[in-house]
């Protein structure tokens, strides 16, 4: 950022000093010496230099900028599709436990071991699903 605020007023600066210097090697009665007026032309065309360097440098920070964005930008995509793939996980046994959890006859209820069953059936579900993401490159 730093560097990109001090291309910008560099950029100005030059902007700024490109007239005065036109008219300065524009104008033969300035100086009379034909040292002066090369020593006019060669500060313009320096002018000239710096600006194209200035707008180079710009560019180019600009790419380097958008390229650090998108990485940042990917990165951020992969924990989220991690943190996703978790919660889908994390919410299966919150889904079984509701409905096991309500006051109605369910398939199961009855047996003295319905915990032990439906707390495997729902490591054998997770298990599966996270088997699954896995398979597709989610986790």
């Amino acid at each position: 950022m730093a560097l990109q605020k001090t291309l910008i007023e560099f950029d100005i600066a030059l902007n700024q000093n490109q007239p005065v210097l036109e008219k300065i090697s524009s104008g033969n009665h300035y100086f009379s010496t034909t040292e002066l007026n090369e020593l006019s032309d060669q500060t313009l065309i320096e002018n000239d230099q710096a600006m194209t360097m200035t707008n180079n440098q710009s560019q180019i920070l600009d790419q380097y900028s958008n390229m650090v964005s998108a990485v940042v930008s990917n990165n951020l995509n992969d924990v989220m599709k991690i943190l996703t793939s978790i919660t889908l996980i994390l919410t299966i046994p919150t889904i079984i436990g509701g409905i096991y959890g309500m006051n109605v006859n369910l398939p199961g209820a009855q047996l003295a071991s319905a915990f032990s069953w439906i707390m495997i059936a729902t490591i054998v579900i997770c298990l599966i699903t996270l088997h699954t993401l896995r398979r597709h490159h989610y986790m």
